[in-house]
């Protein structure tokens, strides 16, 4: 009996890709049965009080209550979930993602690059986090302005799956220079390194898309003097992608204004072992607010 069951178990991937169909092809209902864990928490990060989906949702009633404020604010007829890839450990799932759809106030559209964080227990989703480019999506739902993101976040792939093991500690000493500035990025990514931070830019020093060795030097020169320091770091790797996920702990550099925000650093090896790709999120709105006079 043990062995059949063992053999009938999802696996947290199956769980996530199920997840996601049901959301949108079946009822609520069967998807919060199916799915959602009687305990899960559902963290939507951006600026409370901006957009009725951000915040912390608890429970299935908690989940309820986030499906329906993103329904009361968005058309979910055009919504876009598009070319997903995802990395597994153990028990969580991240999935990279295109989103994106047409705002019901102001009728702006938008496409986003979206993370989310997934943490599976009992074959259901127990946590569900979100972050977003927050700067487009309220610039789309307040001010009524249509964006496509600029960087767009391509799965990049390898035939080979790496040592998991070396990735992690490859990434870890590129988020080591990352935030204290000491040694030398070039050591650990390709020549061909594109690196690119969601925002819009000109709101915050950092956000940007970087190309080549020398640009990636930039943007460690860029970043650093923004970072007091990176809290309650989460790893997963799996085949040739890395997930750093904390909290940026930051000083703007301009005016001195502290600010706190989920970071998430995703590094893609080539099969060299050397970094071809770095994809930040962060939540840009709340950190381009340390930047300016007032708001």
């Amino acid at each position: 009996m043990s062995l059949s069951n063992e053999s009938n178990k999802k696996t947290p991937l199956e769980i996530a890709k199920g997840f996601y169909y049901s959301f949108f092809h079946n009822p609520l209902e069967e998807t919060i049965k199916e799915y959602v864990h009687e305990n899960a928490i559902w963290t939507h990060y951006g600026p409370l009080g901006f957009l009725p989906f951000y915040g912390k949702f608890y429970g299935q009633k908690g989940f309820v209550t986030w499906v329906t404020a993103i329904a009361k604010t968005t058309s979910l007829t055009d919504f876009i979930f598009e070319r997903p890839f995802y990395i597994v450990e153990n028990n969580i799932v991240h999935t990279h993602v295109l989103e994106g759809s047409i705002t019901l106030k102001t009728k702006a559209k938008y496409a986003i690059e979206n993370f989310h964080s997934l943490v599976i227990e009992d074959e259901k989703i127990k946590s569900f986090t979100v972050i977003s480019e927050t700067s487009t999506v309220i610039d789309a739902y307040i001010n009524g302005i249509s964006c496509q993101t600029k960087y767009e976040h391509i799965d990049y792939k390898i035939e080979e799956n790496l040592d998991i093991n070396k990735t992690k500690e490859i990434a870890k000493e590129i988020y080591k220079i990352i935030q204290k500035g000491k040694g030398d990025i070039t050591n650990y990514v390709s020549d061909d390194i594109e690196i690119a931070v969601t925002g819009i830019e000109g709101s915050v020093p950092y956000i940007n898309k970087y190309v080549g060795k020398e640009q990636a030097k930039s943007f460690v020169e860029k970043i650093t003097p923004e970072v007091i320091n990176f809290e309650g770091e989460n790893i997963i790797a799996d085949t040739n992608k890395v997930d750093i996920f904390s909290f940026l702990n930051g000083k703007s550099s301009t005016l001195s204004k502290d600010f706190y925000v989920p970071f998430n650093i995703c590094f893609q090896f080539n099969k060299d072992y050397k970094v071809a790709n770095i994809y930040i999120y962060n939540d840009n709105y709340l950190t381009s607010i340390a930047y300016k006079d007032s708001y």
